[in-house]
């Protein structure tokens, strides 16, 4: 099974921990080839890549009470003030987000502003956008398991003994009309973009929706790793053309048109860095 064969490497980390999780290679020794203007279906193959997880499991997720979604609305209310006041926040490249369907939505990153920084920006999808988080980090004591879940809407990823079912949980979600926002690096940087770990493209291969690149700018410099307190910088959003899954050639093996697909993200996210900011109109 595919699975079996990328989660050997420990890849697909989803965002939120401090911890560097192996960084991946497929970005050095890959071509690179560009991300197409337009969006397109992924080309799916016969067989599925792995199996879909339990309908049940996504529900209990996604079946929010008419109490969490008042925290989840009260929440994003709250960050869009505060994002536009303290961070002077701006969005650009808003024309790329598909109007309807869902989304795997991919940044850097480099702070845990990074997570607030795209709900606000893409606040109309309101309750169907779900930050993908460490289990081990983020769900890891009940506080900040009710924290993440009902008032950022997250969802756990357990990135370090079942990553397969991980990633299955997440195609479940998507399958079940939801968007998530997923972090490739699979923890915090610097600043510079590490290689993108190969979940993203087992992700876009299986899922055949959308992959809505961003980069993110400035939250590294008002919340960098090990600070508690933001500082007052501007944070700007990013947003580029959807990456196109296409079909993979007849002598590619699974894995490879999964690595192959992995290195196209990459590199729409790494065109979008070397952009100046240019606020949209109507941006928070």
């Amino acid at each position: 099974m595919i699975e079996k064969q990328i989660s050997s490497n420990t890849v697909g980390t989803p965002a939120g921990s401090g911890k560097n999780c192996n960084s991946g290679t497929a970005a050095q020794n890959i071509l690179k080839t560009h991300a197409a203007p337009a969006i397109a279906v992924a080309t799916k193959r016969a067989t599925p890549l792995i199996k879909p997880a339990h309908d049940a499991e996504v529900r209990r997720w996604l079946n929010a009470s008419l109490f969490t979604r008042m925290c989840q609305t009260a929440c994003r209310m709250f960050l869009c003030l505060i994002y536009r006041v303290y961070f002077r926040f701006s969005v650009s490249g808003l024309e790329h987000v598909p109007a309807k369907g869902p989304l795997i939505i991919v940044s850097n990153h480099t702070s845990h502003l990074d997570f607030g920084a795209l709900i606000v920006a893409l606040k109309k999808l309101k309750n169907t956008i779900h930050p993908v988080s460490a289990r081990d980090y983020f769900f890891n004591t009940p506080f900040r398991c009710w924290a993440s879940h009902v008032l950022l809407n997250a969802l756990p990823f357990d990135r370090q003994s079942y990553f397969g079912e991980s990633i299955t949980f997440v195609l479940g979600v998507i399958r079940h009309g939801h968007s998530v926002i997923y972090f490739p690096e699979g923890s915090r940087t610097s600043g510079v973009i590490r290689s993108f770990k190969h979940g993203i493209g087992l992700l876009a291969v299986e899922s055949g929706v959308p992959v809505l690149p961003a980069y993110i700018s400035g939250t590294c410099r008002s919340l960098p790793k090990g600070r508690v307190l933001p500082l007052p910088h501007r944070v700007h959003v990013r947003f580029g053309a959807p990456v196109v899954v296409r079909q993979p050639e007849p002598d590619e093996s699974p894995s490879e048109f999964v690595r192959r697909v992995t290195v196209d993200v990459q590199h729409a996210v790494e065109v979008l860095s070397n952009q100046p900011p240019t606020p949209s109109r109507g941006s928070p």
